[in-house]
């Protein structure tokens, strides 16, 4: 009698101790997941408001005679080069036909558009008819269109369709904040080592 009582006392003590853990295990999963949202919500925060500082630096504007939406193509060319490497030329403010970028890399020539707009709009499919016009006139392989805002559906649907990349504002930020990295990585590379004895 007093081995079958142990045993029941025994399977019981397993028993909770399981479940303890499994509380346990329950209660910081939930801790993480919490911690996960406010990170991922603080990094959207930090993103809109670097978005909007963008944008409020390179809009246009009448009489503004510097960071002004041709200064936002230069700045997204040279995002371009640091990343990808290769070769970005700007082209005239006027007249350029839709193409406010070539991005010369070893797979050919890459057609660029740029808009500064604001972040809370949606760029419509117009600009992507353009740029595609535009691949097959110059007989480009690749196009994109960059935005500081971002495109609507159908815009969405057509670029698929006729092959031109979007990258929206958040995207955009992502590429910047890669190349800075990179930069950074390089420069690294690059500086004298100061020896542990000095």
């Amino acid at each position: 009698m007093v081995p079958e009582t142990l045993l029941v006392l025994t399977l019981f003590g397993i028993g909770y101790y399981a479940f303890h853990l499994y509380s346990l295990k329950n209660k910081q999963d939930q801790l993480h997941q919490h911690k996960l949202s406010e990170f991922l919500n603080s990094k959207e925060d930090v993103y809109n408001i670097l978005l909007a500082g963008m944008y409020q630096r390179f809009k246009k504007e009448e009489g503004k005679l510097v960071d002004t939406p041709y200064d936002f193509e230069r700045f997204v060319a040279k995002t371009l080069e640091v990343l990808y490497k290769g070769k970005c030329t700007v082209t005239p403010s006027s007249n350029d036909g839709g193409v406010d970028i070539l991005h010369y890399t070893n797979d050919g020539i890459e057609l660029i558009q740029v808009k500064c707009y604001d972040p809370n709009a949606k760029l419509n499919f117009e600009p992507v008819a353009i740029i595609h016009s535009q691949m097959i006139k110059q007989q480009a392989q690749k196009a994109a269109i960059i935005s500081t805002c971002s495109y609507s559906d159908f815009a969405i649907r057509y670029a698929d369709e006729v092959n031109v990349r979007l990258i929206d504002g958040k995207a955009f930020l992502e590429l910047w904040i890669q190349s800075i990295s990179k930069l950074e990585d390089e420069l690294l590379l690059c500086s004298p080592v100061t020896p542990d004895y000095a």
